[in-house]
């Protein structure tokens, strides 16, 4: 849970970053829902086991995707490889929160 909490932290952190609104906005409605999957698991411990996945997978590859959109961002970087990257993150933001929100719905 602690590195969970980490990742959470660097989501948070990326999130606040990003300059495009709406990338803005879905990245950080992803960090609230995984804030809640946190907050309900501290307090379900024993449910820790049906999120498994999400705390030592998915919180770890959003964080690594956004430090990477947040790097380009900041590098100021237009190639058609770095706009292909930020689009492809901005299309996947969405997913990932319905993604999110299922983790939620299952552990309730």
């Amino acid at each position: 849970m602690e590195e969970a909490g980490r990742d959470l932290t660097r989501i948070w952190a990326c999130a606040r970053r990003i300059t495009d609104v709406q990338t803005k906005t879905d990245a950080l409605a992803l960090t609230e829902t995984g804030a809640r999957i946190y907050t309900y698991l501290r307090r379900q411990p024993e449910k820790i086991s049906i999120a498994y996945r999400f705390l030592t997978y998915y919180l770890d590859t959003v964080g690594r995707i956004l430090d990477q959109y947040i790097q380009y961002q900041e590098a100021d970087l237009h190639t058609a490889d770095v706009r292909r990257f930020q689009q492809k993150v901005r299309d996947l933001l969405p997913k990932l929160k319905a993604g999110f929100d299922e983790q939620l719905a299952q552990l309730m």
